[in-house]
């Protein structure tokens, strides 16, 4: 074979294999997902991801969400423009989550919280935070305007009802916290404010304080009264097994538990009168704070 119909046979190969690279790479990738919303409706179906470029040739990331609601055969339609590679999450909080984390450190971190209203597949809103060494350094919160404001603080409100133990979970506390930021003005009952304790007591929000200053200014974890307040008293658990519980009501029991003997410090008590906030420090030294029975420290007032 002549050395130019090599030369061109091999030209024609390079290029056949770079445009099925190129189509590759940009091709969609589909996930399965499935969970359950605030509302009790189970989810299944699948999001897909794909590269594209917007009007100013930046690349920016497609993403279309497909879910079949309670086994219904008409899946239901959201798509989102991502500005990098998004994580698509079912959160158990009773929402789906776009978190797209863009730059790292000096980067970015939006959140995009996706619901179901009236058999639609709708955004609460985006939050985007603007890190420096990590920590947020702004926070631009955009809740969705085709909502009312009353609708979006009622929409939070369930959510944060749903499943409280979720709330303490490793991964949710930056979610739920930054959810909260899509409400307006101190919309949150004093029974919302004992059930989200566990987030802005949870260590890496303590340590964002332009995160915590935020917070502030939907809830209120300040001291409702004297009784409510901190509390210095010391009590002794006095049954045989107290287990702990991430919120104060029954569902959100934990499966750590103190023994009879040990000592906590209480910090506050529950609207309904029925927990205590108890501040525990163990031999080793490992500090939980969490709720314990009034019972299991007999102090019911």
């Amino acid at each position: 074979m002549p050395k130019k119909q090599k030369f061109d046979l091999v030209m024609k190969f390079l290029l056949a294999l770079a445009i099925g690279v190129f189509v590759v790479s940009n091709a969609a990738r589909a996930e399965s997902v499935n969970g359950k919303f605030f509302t009790g409706q189970e989810y299944s179906g699948e999001y897909s991801i794909s590269e594209s470029s917007n009007s100013d040739g930046m690349r920016v990331n497609p993403v279309t969400i497909r879910l079949t609601i309670n086994g219904e055969k008409n899946p239901l339609l959201y798509t989102y423009v991502a500005d990098d590679l998004p994580t698509i999450r079912a959160n158990d909080m009773g929402f789906l989550s776009i978190i797209t984390n863009s730059g790292g450190m000096e980067g970015s971190v939006t959140y995009d919280y996706v619901i179901i209203i009236n058999g639609i597949l709708v955004s609460i809103g985006t939050v985007q935070t603007t890190l420096h060494l990590g920590k947020i350094e702004n926070i631009d919160a955009q809740p969705n305007k085709n909502l009312t404001r009353t609708k979006i603080n009622y929409l939070i409100r369930q959510i944060v009802k749903f499943n409280p133990p979720a709330l303490s979970e490793s991964l949710n506390p930056y979610s739920a916290a930054t959810l909260l930021l899509l409400g307006q003005g101190k919309f949150l009952t004093p029974e919302d404010d004992l059930i989200l304790s566990v987030v802005y007591r949870n260590k890496e929000i303590i340590d964002d304080p332009v995160l915590l200053q935020a917070l502030k200014k939907v809830i209120d974890p300040g001291d409702k009264d004297a009784e409510t307040s901190a509390i210095s008293s010391k009590k002794t658990v006095i049954s045989n097994r107290a287990h702990f519980f991430s919120a104060p009501i029954s569902s959100a029991v934990d499966t750590a538990y103190l023994i009879k003997g040990d000592a906590v410090s209480l910090v506050k008590k529950s609207a309904d009168g029925r927990y205590w906030l108890a501040d525990y420090v163990s031999s080793h030294g490992r500090r939980t704070e969490k709720w314990l029975r009034c019972e299991d420290i007999d102090y019911c007032r």
